[in-house]
């Protein structure tokens, strides 16, 4: 149960009193760190000028598409031609057959077919094209440029505030735990953490008016990584290692030039405990004479795509739903933006700043925001909770 506050003379922890019952205080954390806003501290962070902010992100042009229509005609229809122009190669991928581009409107495409002597194939709605090149001839004008279109994100600066309290009374009492300000202070910079770290991780972005003044909420980052092409997977059956190979590749197949390819990601028990039965049921294990000690500690995943550090999250183990869930996430691509940093406005100068009343008081606040880059580099896994192996 929380404690809002110590006004009252003896709304402390029972036996927490010297000369009480019991002795000792015994506090337990069902989640009590903030290990995200902890590594925060490593990542970049930018100073913010507004309760608004916005920024820009381009994703490199892909080569492919898919074809809508074609048949042995030099007209090609294709999902998306915004990467194609006139000297564009492309191959057919489930015939082999090269292409020129000759001409682009509308996602049509004039080409010359069947280049090198590659068959001509019927084209319908179930074959891929793919770029593999350009050509020009001799003398040739220059080419129609081809440019990323960049989208602009946004996101809101939340404010955060947690309040310290101990009555006079309080404050002259011994106590086992000590000086009962400075726990009170601590407890408060603790709670103020994880209300940062919870809105990180799962905030809800939203603008409007609370008490007559404006009111902002900002969006975490698994809310950034659904709207914007992260690699979100539900688990409907038994997890395999198989299967979370290929949630891995999927994530790993894109990345941020200029950043290593690995990626950490926070996990519930349940999550963490059926990853380790899944490598178990695919492992094979060897048993000698003497041996006292039997299981699997699986913290690290190695691929040939990239490394993954898996940590418990403590504040995922408060929910059933969160304890089956796994986030990874690209920490190189995660900022944090402060409007305000971190203060604290204490009223603890035995009692004359307290405004008359018997007790000493303070407020921690800090207004901060994050914002996700390449949200297709991170992913969500759900529902992790029974293991199976590979088939």
């Amino acid at each position: 149960m929380a404690i809002k506050g110590l006004f009252l003379s003896n709304a402390g922890v029972v036996s927490d009193r010297i000369g009480d019952f019991a002795g000792a205080l015994l506090q337990l954390h069902a989640g009590g760190t903030a290990p995200l806003l902890a590594i925060s501290s490593g990542m970049e962070s930018e100073e913010g000028g507004d309760t608004v902010f916005a920024w820009f992100e381009e994703t490199k042009i892909t080569g492919r598409t898919n074809v809508v229509s074609g048949g042995t005609t030099t007209s090609v229809t294709v999902g998306d031609a915004s990467s194609y122009v006139a000297g564009t190669v492309l191959l057919v991928e489930e015939t082999g057959e090269v292409m020129l581009v000759t001409a682009e409107a509308s996602n049509v495409l004039t080409v010359i077919r069947g280049i090198g002597g590659t068959a001509i194939v019927s084209l319908t709605g179930s074959h891929n094209v793919v770029k593999i090149g350009s050509a020009f001839e001799e003398a040739s004008s220059m080419p129609v440029a081809v440019m990323n279109q960049g989208v602009v994100y946004t996101n809101y600066q939340q404010i955060f505030r947690n309040s310290w309290s101990v009555s006079g009374t309080a404050k002259v009492v011994s106590f086992h735990t000590g000086d009962k300000v400075a726990k009170s202070k601590r407890e408060a910079a603790g709670f103020h953490a994880e209300d940062i770290e919870r809105a990180m991780l799962w905030g809800v972005k939203h603008v409007g008016s609370l008490n007559s003044k404006p009111f902002f909420m900002m969006d975490g980052i698994l809310q950034q990584i659904k709207a914007r092409g992260g690699k979100v997977r539900a688990q409907a059956t038994n997890v395999t290692m198989a299967e979370f190979r290929d949630f891995l590749r999927d994530i790993y197949s894109t990345n941020i030039r200029g950043m290593p390819n690995e990626r950490i990601a926070f996990g519930g028990n349940i999550a963490l405990q059926t990853l380790n039965e899944s490598a178990r049921k695919d492992g094979v294990h060897q048993f000698e004479t003497g041996e006292t000690a039997f299981g699997l500690k699986f913290t690290k995943f190695v691929s040939a795509f990239g490394d993954l550090t898996i940590l418990t999250h403590p504040l995922m183990n408060e929910s059933p739903l969160w304890q089956k869930e796994l986030y990874v996430l690209h920490p190189g691509a995660i900022k944090t933006r402060w409007l305000r940093r971190t203060f604290r406005d204490d009223h603890d100068k035995s009692g004359s700043r307290s405004n008359g009343k018997d007790a000493d008081e303070g407020v921690i606040t800090s207004q901060t925001s994050v914002k996700v880059l390449g949200a297709q580099t991170m992913g969500i896994y759900t529902g992790i909770d029974t293991s199976a192996a590979s088939a």
